[in-house]
């Protein structure tokens, strides 16, 4: 799930208490598509593909020591919450032959018979097979589809508008993977690691699923339905790592606040730890 990279045991996510309040009930977290994020070049690449409408990412810091640009620019007016939970952070759902083959032969329209097919796991997948397999998006070939990367940063144009498509044979390829990896420097700061689904738009029998395709192939199916119906992606998490919670009150918080999040917390995640910010009653 992640790259070559020392993946720090748990990652912090600086957020609003009515956000709070959606990812406690809900138990999961929301995956943006790069145009929607607040630095506007995620969404620019190299060329005039708008392949950058499929990258979905989902923002996080290893900085464990609190961060009073981060407080303001993602907590509200300070008086949000900073979440810190388990970086290996969803489920793993085993995935066999079997599952596979009566997935696919549903989508195909054909009458397979799964009954022999082998019960082996092929693969683990933060994403349940119906979802992972589905009629109306494909995610990334499997088991890659979710990815946690360190963020990099520096001022090279080449790597700020990556070019994600090469000239091969028999068509040419395409390098998704190179978006949403790099910023520049004054981002720095963010120390950002990342979450990453690629999703696009038609099945995945469609897109991937009759041999090798070139990108002219999937991007001609693309081109018939160019757009999702949906900006926003939402992963749940695994419950053992979400009852490892700890909640960090912001530095502008008010009893009022911290009523919300307690009464939240008992609702929906009594397991979470909830503390006062290092900066309370420090900062106006």
């Amino acid at each position: 799930m992640s790259e070559n990279r020392k993946v720090p045991e748990y990652l912090y996510h600086y957020t609003s208490i009515n956000i709070l309040a959606y990812i406690l009930k809900d138990k999961q977290f929301r995956f943006s598509s790069l145009p929607l994020l607040d630095d506007k070049e995620e969404a620019v690449i190299f060329g005039d593909e708008e392949w950058t409408k499929y990258c979905f990412v989902s923002a996080w810091t290893d900085e464990e020591r609190e961060s009073i640009p981060m407080w303001k620019m993602y907590s509200g007016n300070m008086n949000g919450v900073r979440i810190r939970l388990p970086s290996q952070l969803f489920p793993q759902y085993p995935i066999t032959y079997k599952d596979i083959c009566g997935i696919t032969s549903d989508l195909m329209g054909l009458k397979i018979d799964c009954s022999a097919v082998s019960d082996d796991i092929v693969y683990y997948s933060p994403i349940p097979l119906p979802k992972l397999l589905n009629a109306n998006y494909s995610f990334w070939i499997p088991p890659n589809c979710v990815t946690l990367t360190k963020m990099i940063y520096g001022n090279k144009e080449e790597r700020i508008r990556p070019k994600v498509t090469r000239n091969t044979k028999p068509g040419v390829t395409l390098y998704l993977e190179k978006a949403g990896k790099y910023k520049r420097d004054c981002w720095k700061f963010q120390r950002e690691w990342r979450y990453s689904v690629n999703i696009y738009p038609g099945p995945f029998t469609e897109l991937f699923g009759h041999g090798p395709h070139t990108v002219n192939e999937v991007w001609d199916g693309l081109l018939k339905r160019p757009n999702l119906d949906f900006s926003y992606y939402y992963l749940k998490v695994d419950p053992a790592k979400f009852h490892d919670m700890e909640i960090t009150l912001g530095p502008l918080s008010n009893p009022a606040d911290r009523d919300i999040v307690e009464l939240l917390c008992k609702q929906h995640n009594s397991c979470a730890k909830i503390k006062d910010s290092e900066l309370k009653d420090k900062i106006r």
